[in-house]
């Protein structure tokens, strides 16, 4: 099977275009030209190992780009200008295209990996799968495009997506928005092109926008011309006038812990809300076996549900890691001395460990802190109510 060498190259590649763009700010035209000239060939080399003739042919179109603008700095080298910047749209197609990049992930995770939840996989998976299969001759069928994951945080709303990504075979971008309007602060507009872009481009991809919540205050008559301009970029992206000619699909799930915030012409692109829960006995019982699996346990399964009901399932999973931290702590509390003797000793050491004991879940279940009130679970449930499931 063929290899991505991808992660290593792009660091060496990403190393290469820092370099170029400090050349090209505090040294001569030559010199940066010289900088993007490697960059050029660092991308050639990343090229090589694309896996697909699509992604190589994208690569090598990055390396083209880095050419010429290694080529215009030499240009104007000659012209006597001895340092002269290049516009933001001779260097953007590049950047954004390199940061769209690296929101790529790969994902592993499948349906049957997520603990509980079941109703809401099956709800899912069913929408996915009317949404792409072979519709009858002459019979149009609407294509879902966009969905809304809403709910409680830390109940697996990102697991859900990546899932989503894997079992369609599809490119996974995970982005939080929260970081378009800091990190990307009124470039966003771009880098949110650059994205579908590169999402179009592979084909099936499957667009994660966390946080999507973030976006309510864009709305808002305080709010910057620079977050106007994101959320109207997104807002076209989510039509999807681009898909409808070409053979790529991009399918977007955002998530939010506040669909409330959200205003109708942002639910309005959504075909679909799908509420993910706080997990109930069952979804608690196997995630407690999921996390806790291969150890013994001297707690009663009763006492483990009863002190997990109204936390969700990250929350579930520090609990279990506090639990078994407490008892390996307890059976190996010589571990500083060996720590001490250094890596050699460490390696060598066999951890003991024993049954997990209800004075362990005591012990550590108050440092475990509800982060979902009875209130915002009403106002999750009056929010589907009003029609918006």
């Amino acid at each position: 099977m063929a290899v991505d060498m991808s992660r290593l190259q792009r660091s060496v590649l990403d190393d290469a275009i820092r370099r170029a763009r400090i050349a090209q700010q505090n040294g001569t035209n030559d010199e940066a030209a010289a900088a993007w000239d490697n960059a050029a060939k660092q991308a050639d080399n990343f090229a090589t190992n694309a896996l697909t003739e699509a992604e190589r042919k994208r690569r090598r179109a990055t390396a083209d780009e880095l050419r010429s603008l290694a080529k215009k700095l030499r240009t104007r080298s000659r012209g006597g200008a001895t340092k002269t910047p290049l516009s933001s749209e001779e260097t953007s197609v590049d950047e954004f295209r390199e940061a769209a990049c690296r929101l790529v992930h790969r994902s592993s995770v499948r349906f049957q990996d997520i603990a509980g939840l079941e109703q809401t996989t099956s709800e899912i998976q069913s929408a996915f799968a009317l949404s792409l299969a072979k519709a009858p001759v002459g019979v149009h069928i609407p294509k879902m495009q966009n969905v809304l994951f809403y709910g409680p945080p830390g109940c697996g709303k990102t697991l859900l997506a990546a899932a989503v990504s894997n079992g369609l075979d599809a490119t996974f971008f995970s982005v939080k928005v929260s970081d378009l309007l800091s990190r990307y602060y009124g470039d966003s507009p771009k880098l949110v092109q650059a994205l579908y872009d590169e999402a179009r481009s592979r084909g099936n991809s499957v667009i994660f926008l966390d946080e999507f919540d973030a976006l309510a205050n864009s709305r808002s008559g305080g709010d910057s011309s620079a977050d106007r301009r994101l959320l109207v970029s997104l807002l076209t992206e989510l039509d999807g006038l681009k898909e409808k000619d070409g053979g790529s699909r991009v399918l977007t799930i955002a998530a939010t812990n506040r669909p409330w915030d959200l205003d109708e012409a942002i639910l309005s692109r959504f075909e679909k809300s799908i509420y993910i829960p706080l997990p109930d006995v069952d979804a608690r019982r196997r995630l407690l076996e999921l996390h806790l699996q291969g150890h013994k346990m001297n707690v009663p399964e009763a006492v483990l549900l009863k002190q997990t009901d109204g936390l969700s399932g990250r929350e579930i999973a520090h609990l279990c890691k506090l639990m078994i931290q407490t008892m390996m702590n307890e059976a190996n509390p010589n571990m500083v001395s060996v720590a001490q003797e250094g890596r050699t000793a460490i390696e060598n050491y066999a951890i003991q460990i024993r049954p997990i004991e209800q004075a362990h879940l005591e012990r550590v279940r108050p440092m475990i802190q509800r982060r979902t009130s009875d209130e915002s679970i009403e106002l999750f449930r009056h929010w589907a109510s009003d029609g918006n499931l």
